[in-house]
């Protein structure tokens, strides 16, 4: 899954946003967090970096944030502008972003196209220091709703071209790039409760959290995957999806009632 990045040697520089207090920032309006206190001169053993999907901010990871903190993760929140710059220039910036934390072990979490950013961004720039990796409602294999709207400008529009770019991708890839085994421990999180702006574009087939499909979620060979009752913005303020976000993170699985286990069996 390489595309080549065009900013490799531009010298664009992202900031770390660490948890805390919140003060504006002068570098075109990105968000920026006060580390905690104590925090310094002590690297966290482990950090979590959250990664935003389209159209939005890093202040919508904030919840997810805190509680991630409950479980004994560091957060550190990335910013990127995903209308107006390519998957890949914000790929760079994401990788650059991550060598500016100071972790033994970092791990990421992505919603919707923030897990495809950090799939594009580990495909081109291999961390050391790597983790595992969480995509929570991100359009792996397919977007009905981004087909439709890729159709007339206004659309694509509304897509951005980290979105179009992703889309372009999944045009011209192999089965053996779509197939391959990641090198590192992937989960899934899927939504199945059908909440979402996306019923209004077109017709999704079922299971979907709204926006995107149960089936477009998955992932070949991911570690593990899990199907929530939450909508795509849910997922954003759910505290089962941190609560298993926490499990995956720290044993590689996700936790199962008797029912979860039965959905993913048909996952």
């Amino acid at each position: 899954m390489t595309i080549s990045s065009p900013l490799k040697g531009s010298g664009i520089t992202a900031s770390p946003d660490q948890e805390g207090r919140p003060h504006h920032s002068d570098k075109g309006g990105q968000r920026e967090f006060d580390p905690p206190q104590g925090t310094e001169s002590e690297p966290a053993a482990e950090t979590v970096v959250l990664v935003h999907g389209l159209w939005m901010g890093s202040w919508v990871m904030g919840l997810m944030g805190k509680r991630l903190r409950r479980c004994g993760f560091q957060s550190a929140f990335f910013s990127y502008p995903s209308m107006s710059s390519s998957l890949s220039e914000n790929a760079l910036m994401l990788a650059r972003f991550t060598a500016g934390l100071t972790a033994s072990r970092i791990h990421f979490i992505g919603h919707s196209l923030g897990g495809l950013l950090i799939l594009q961004m580990l495909d081109e720039f291999p961390q050391p220091r790597l983790g595992r990796v969480i995509l929570a409602g991100s359009p792996y294999s397919a977007c009905s709703v981004g087909r439709k709207l890729s159709r007339r400008g206004p659309g694509r529009y509304i897509l951005g071209r980290s979105m179009l770019q992703w889309m372009e991708w999944l045009q011209w890839r192999d089965e053996a790039a779509a197939t391959r085994n990641p090198p590192y421990e992937l989960g899934v999180i899927a939504g199945r409760r059908s909440l979402g702006a996306g019923r209004l574009i077109t017709r999704l087939p079922g299971p979907n959290d709204g926006v995107v499909t149960v089936e477009e979620t998955r992932v070949p060979n991911a570690r593990d995957e899990i199907v929530l009752n939450v909508g795509h913005s849910e997922m954003l303020l759910s505290a089962e999806l941190v609560r298993q976000a926490c499990a995956f993170l720290r044993h590689g699985h996700f936790l199962r009632t008797q029912a979860q286990e039965q959905r993913r069996l048909h996952f």
